[in-house]
């Protein structure tokens, strides 16, 4: 007697939600390529009197060997694995929900699911990821290791874990304020002016090349602040007490706007491989997700 086993189908928009996800975890190969610039950026940040890249590199080097550009990769892996696990679906399905509720509304305009939709996820990532985000500065900036953070601060853990949530929270949203809003127009912008249906690799390296650029301007003067929040204290920590905004006035009114900007470099170098990557598949998942309705 022979027994069939039946076969069970997945739908196809359950299918392409699991290839979201797991298109979102693959991302974070590009990581391994990324995590030294963020390493040298970090260096450099703290010891902003330093004007040539080459320099921070070589002390680096010297002081910690090629281990030292891959301090902090723990943490960084884990928080790029969480936030690549839900941005993906989060940037595909939040859109057309945003659309489906508010496109009547007399404020609604062509731009206005995207930008909540930004809105949506660095909230998100913002409060769930910034303890990570304080570990890996600490791993970068400090010749330790994780159980010394655990063990030093093993009274006010949490508070620690939460330091530099101002400046964090500020950079994360432009981050994706910039992302959202100029990936959208300069897409729009291409296929009109060019009038084709589907970008070219061309296109979308291009595209991807003028997205840092936005990114890495609106971010860098708050992932500054950031880094120089979430440094371990030295006991002078009135300027870290002050606002986010507050500390960003003094620096631009004090023309310390080079200071702001250190690592940018770097900064951008990162953006670019995550604008690359970002925008492509955002491309080919968006126009799937479009078959489906």
């Amino acid at each position: 007697m022979i027994v069939e086993v039946p076969k069970y189908k997945i739908k196809k928009k359950t299918q392409f939600f699991i290839t979201t996800m797991l298109v979102g975890m693959s991302s974070n190969i590009s990581l391994f390529l990324e995590h030294p610039f963020e390493a040298i950026k970090t260096q450099w940040q703290k010891r902003n009197s330093i004007k040539k890249l080459s320099e921070v590199t070589s002390l680096m080097y010297k002081e910690t060997g090629i281990f030292g550009f891959y301090k902090g990769l723990a943490p960084n892996l884990i928080k790029a694995s969480f936030r690549n696990l839900f941005r993906w679906p989060s940037m595909i399905y939040l859109p057309n929900y945003f659309k489906k509720y508010l496109e009547h509304k007399p404020f609604y305009f062509d731009s206005l699911p995207k930008v909540l939709t930004g809105f949506a996820i660095a909230n998100l990532e913002v409060f769930i990821l910034n303890p990570l985000e304080r570990l890996k500065i600490f791993l970068m900036t400090e010749k330790s290791y994780a159980s010394t953070f655990f063990k030093k601060h093993k009274g006010h853990l949490w508070k620690e874990l939460n330091k530099g949530l101002g400046p964090s929270y500020w950079k994360t949203n432009m981050g994706w304020l910039s992302f959202i809003l100029s990936n959208h127009y300069l897409k729009r912008f291409w296929k009109e002016y060019l009038g084709r249906k589907h970008l070219r690799m061309g296109d979308l390296l291009t595209i991807s090349s003028l997205v840092g650029v936005a990114c890495t301007l609106s971010t860098m003067p708050f992932d500054f602040l950031k880094t120089q929040a979430q440094m371990e204290s030295d006991g002078k920590d009135n300027q870290k007490r002050r606002g986010t905004l507050r500390l960003l006035f003094d620096h631009f009114a004090n023309n310390n706007l080079r200071v702001l900007y250190t690592g940018w470099h770097l900064r951008f170098s990162q953006t670019i491989i995550n604008s690359f990557v970002a925008v492509t598949l955002l491309e080919k998942l968006e126009t799937d997700f479009k078959k489906l309705h």
